[in-house]
């Protein structure tokens, strides 16, 4: 079961659901309860529940967390409001003593359940990456540590992490950690102008930050997608139209619409129409994200009016009910569920459409009955001090239960049957440790100070392309070394040599720093004429499609799979950009196993045959034999196909002389890119061999 992209044929999107404050009857702060708000959280965590169980007709299910967001926004806004205007002043030790009530004894439970199978089921490496989450999750900062991992190329376990889903809890709480003391801040002049003048100086800050929010969040969705996602600048605008509906609640039930129904439907229309129309290729959060967010607001309005619409109506059925009162739990469950199940049990014998709602909501109903209802009643812990107190024991309880598991996983790696995986698996290229492999910013190639070998030598190679390229340093550098020649490597992630503009890894927008750094390396070369030239690249790319041409990419673009004729065209554009006088060496592009072959070596040391891959499904389709096509028209070009020696048969395995074979779900090992240089070295005499002039 692969993860990592809102398909919605998988459970793979890091789009998850949040919690919500929950409003018992007669609160003291003076709320009256919704029932109908309960039954929107049911339709909130529905679509996300059945978004990541794999239901391909609701490729938008994850919007579910938006809905989660405007609700929160509206109940806490409404919370804080209320007091201030009963009490002239808000507690903070209170609301965050609240919060802790409503929110930890069930995160503490599921955190503590989730460390155990992870060190149960988890390879040790992935036992260590889940408790650093855990620990995160622990101090409301895990969605920081998505983004960093998610900014890594190479760290391919993000989507598998069953903390993932923490991120919107820290958004949440991140948020109320600015907004509830901006609040406390504004009552200081509460009396001199009067509970209607101090909500309008909240009004007026909560509209500046939800317009100063979503401006944001366009820009960032576009060029930031991952900080977009994960952060709190480009959600804040989502708890801003529930706090300005909160604010402006008195206003609208005294001019509730004379046509509540009809609104009533087209703000559930809205919602569900986001869940229907959004795809992977939709650009969230952002100009879609309206759908559910107006949506939700809609629906919050006319319920609380004087009538009662046939949706609210709906919302307030008991089984609606039920299930907006276990979504907190369902949410938290659901994610370590889908996770775990296929490690436990065989998915096409259990589908997981079928058990992860089922399974989940099981711990929710146990997890609410033995846990969150009575936490929220016992009185000892009604007074701020010991709710605090409370808080912080359960959130040391997690923090000492990922330090242990971390400890364990290290104990784990001790184990010497697992030595050539964590070498494998730990050991990056010498340019990747020494920073000379570009990141998705860099344009310019570091020629200053990545050179290997000597500066005044005779033969200069350069090796061009992506992190494909890249992988086979290892293979280079003894070749180089023997022959006293100067290696100039200029790669770059997730940047193809082949002209061709693609997609941005984990963004719906154009790549346009690969575009700018390859014209960069096309200039160097003319300049520098070098003997040999080494391209290399992943065949793995999406690239903009506009009635089947490639089109320009604005944050809109839509994107596919390259044809052959695109692929092809592109080779020939980087063949007639490169120097006529240097010979070229194309290497085919290396088998993409399409998993995580160090985790599964982990979890079947002891018959790594478990972890081979079929060969005829380890490589892109057409792309192979077009890039062969145009090369055997270059008289400069050779083209070398390692694939034979790398599987050797019609699967491909994941390890071969003691040595594991792929470093991650798509790159050579270091050490194992090494023993191909032999190859190589047969490739160069041959190429060399050719290009000398006959004896007269």
């Amino acid at each position: 079961m692969a993860l990592g992209s809102a398909n919605p044929g998988r459970i793979s999107s890091p789009q998850v659901g949040a919690g919500s404050e929950e409003l018992p009857p007669g609160s003291a702060a003076g709320w009256t309860f919704r029932p109908d708000i309960e039954g929107l959280r049911a339709v909130a965590i529905i679509g996300v529940i059945l978004f990541h169980a794999g239901v391909r007709w609701l490729p938008g299910g994850f919007l579910g967390v938006d809905v989660f967001f405007v609700l929160s926004g509206f109940l806490i806004t409404g919370i804080l409001i209320a007091e201030a205007e009963k009490t002239g002043t808000i507690s903070l030790s209170e609301f965050w003593a609240r919060r802790a009530r409503r929110l930890l004894p069930a995160a503490t439970l599921v955190s503590l359940a989730t460390l155990l199978l992870s060190a149960r089921l988890d390879a040790p490496f992935l036992q260590a990456t889940h408790a650093k989450s855990a620990i995160a999750f622990a101090t409301y900062w895990s969605n920081l540590l998505f983004v960093k991992r998610g900014a890594d190329y190479f760290d391919q376990t993000l989507a598998r992490d069953p903390f993932l889903h923490t991120w919107s809890l820290a958004v949440e709480e991140q948020y109320y950690l600015v907004f509830a003391p901006l609040c406390l801040l504004l009552t200081l002049r509460l009396w001199s102008g009067g509970t209607a003048q101090f909500r309008r100086r909240v009004l007026m800050c909560a509209i500046a930050v939800t317009a100063t929010s979503f401006v944001g969040c366009l820009a960032l969705t576009a060029w930031k997608p991952l900080i977009s996602f994960y952060g709190l600048p480009a959600r804040a605008w989502e708890f801003g139209v529930g706090a300005m509906l909160a604010l402006t609640k008195r206003r609208a039930n005294r001019s509730a619409s004379r046509s509540p129904e009809v609104i009533a439907i087209a703000g559930l229309a809205a919602l569900l129409a986001s869940w229907f129309l959004t795809t992977e290729q939709t650009p969230h959060p952002g100009w879609v994200t309206l759908l559910p967010a107006l949506g939700t607001a809609v629906l919050v309005e006319t319920g609380g009016g004087g009538g009662r619409t046939m949706v609210t109506r709906l919302l307030e059925t008991p089984v609606m009910r039920w299930l907006g009162r276990l979504s907190y739990s369902w949410y938290l469950w659901h994610w370590p569920v889908a996770i775990y199940w296929e490690k436990l049990v065989r998915a096409d014998t259990v589908p997981l459409v079928i058990v992860m709602p089922l399974v989940s909501l099981a711990l929710a109903q146990l997890t609410y009955v033995a846990i969150e209802a009575p936490a929220r009643s016992v009185r000892w812990l009604r007074r701020a001090r010991r709710g605090l107190a409370a808080a912080f024991v359960l959130a040391v309880v997690t923090i000492v239960a990922g330090m242990v598991s971390l400890r364990d996983s290290r104990l784990r790696l001790r184990d010497p049957r697992f030595a050539f995986v964590i070498e494998a698996h730990e050991t990056p290229t010498r340019l990747h440790r020494e920073h000379c492999h570009l990141d998705f910013s860099e344009v310019e190639p570091k020629l200053e100070k990545c050179i290997y070998g000597p500066p005044n030598a005779d033969t200069t190679v350069v090796l061009m392309g992506d992190s494909h390229a890249a992988q086979w340093f290892a293979a280079l550098e003894p070749i180089a070394a023997d022959r006293g020649w100067r290696i100039i490597p200029m790669t770059k992630s997730a940047c193809p040599a082949l002209s061709v503009t693609v997609r941005i890894p984990s963004a719906n927008r154009v790549y346009v720093e690969c575009d700018r750094w390859r014209e960069s390396v096309f200039e160097r070369l003319s300049a520098m004429k070098p003997m040999l030239i080494v391209l290399a690249s992943s065949d793995w790319y999406d690239v903009p499609e506009s009635n089947g041409k490639l089109g320009g990419g604005g944050s809109a673009t839509r994107f596919a799979r390259p044809t052959s004729t695109v692929w092809q065209r592109g080779l020939q554009v980087t063949l007639d950009r490169l120097p006529r006088s240097s010979a070229i060496l194309l290497l085919a592009d290396t088998p993409r196993p399409h998993f995580d072959v160090p985790t599964c070596l982990f979890e079947h040391v002891d018959d790594v045959d478990r972890c081979a891959f079929r060969r005829d499904s380890a490589f892109a389709e057409g792309l192979e034999r077009a890039v062969r096509d145009v090369a055997h028209r270059d008289s400069r070009v050779r083209y070398l196909d390692l694939s034979d020696a790398i599987c050797g048969g019609p699967t491909c395995a994941a390890a071969r002389g003691g040595l594991a074979t792929f470093s991650d779900a798509g790159h050579l090992a270091v050490r194992y890119a090494a023993t191909l240089s032999p190859l190589l070295r047969a490739a160069f005499d041959s190429m060399l061999a050719r290009d000398k002039p006959s004896s007269p």
